[in-house]
């Protein structure tokens, strides 16, 4: 069974085979990596979910290796519209279909809600960014 950990382990990696761009897991430094005009470069956060056991499993998930449910978020950002764009592209070409192996059944990744607007994050005007969180989902049977 795909464990929360060996998921993110995969699913980070494959952010990571992303030629220019930088990726991020659970936290964003307060100084992120800029272009030589100044602005943000492109970057990929992942926040991962603690996954969810069916109900119908609940009880004897301790005992044996069941179904879990696991959602995630990465959020793409960069200093332009453009590049923040560029970053969705580029993590919906990684992630999108995409199954993780590790010898259990599971679904192939996919959003689970239509994209959001790329928006302007105004709380610091020094450093401007644009980002949209993308949602993800998929699950794993034994």
């Amino acid at each position: 069974m795909t464990t929360t950990v060996s998921a993110a382990a995969a699913i980070l990696g494959r952010l990571q085979a992303v030629p220019q761009l930088t990726v991020y897991d659970g936290e964003v430094p307060t100084t992120p990596l800029k272009d030589a005009a100044g602005k943000v470069r492109p970057y990929a956060v992942l926040y991962m979910g603690a996954g969810r056991v069916p109900r119908s499993d609940r009880l004897a998930y301790a005992a044996a290796n069941r179904d879990l449910g696991i959602t995630f978020q990465v959020t793409c950002a960069a200093g332009t519209r453009a590049g923040a764009s560029w970053a969705v592209d580029k993590t919906r070409t990684a992630l999108t279909g995409q199954r993780l192996s590790d010898g259990a059944n599971e679904t192939r990744l996919k959003e689970t809600t239509e994209s959001q607007a790329l928006k302007r994050d105004p709380e610091i005007p020094s450093d401007i960014r644009w980002y949209a969180p993308l949602l993800y989902r998929f699950e794993t049977t034994t």
